[in-house]
């Protein structure tokens, strides 16, 4: 399993939701390796052995989470205008916006950057 993960700890907005636009370079930054990486790993991308993991302290809007959802399904986006954003930050067009999107986890809901880490990194540790 492949994972691309990016961590994003607010001290200052973690009860602000994230916006569509503050989501920009994290999704052109996946997207930029699955492109990359699209030929040289076909495979595991449609084994699903790949995955890009977006996780915060900060909660995900309701029209972003249903937009990826229906983006990752192919479905027609009850929120038009979000769903756009979130495909034009990718650069992906046809059936790789689906692929991409069936590819991305996102967790608005760890409560601490610390557990986060345990979570995904095992355990945090200082040295001094």
């Amino acid at each position: 399993m492949i994972r691309y993960v990016q961590l994003k700890h607010s001290t200052l907005r973690r009860n602000q939701s994230w916006t569509p636009g503050e989501l920009e370079n994290t999704l052109s930054g996946f997207a930029a390796r699955y492109k990359k990486r699209l030929r040289e790993l076909a495979i595991a991308f449609s084994a699903g052995r790949v995955r890009f993991q977006f996780i915060s302290n900060r909660r995900f809007s309701k029209p972003i989470l249903t937009s990826m959802q229906q983006l990752a399904a192919g479905a027609a986006p009850t929120y038009a205008e979000t769903a756009a954003s979130l495909v034009r930050f990718t650069g992906l067009k046809g059936k790789r916006v689906q692929a991409f999107f069936s590819l991305l986890d996102v967790d608005g809901s760890p409560p601490s950057v610390f557990r986060t880490e345990a979570r995904w990194c095992g355990p945090v540790g200082w040295s001094g």
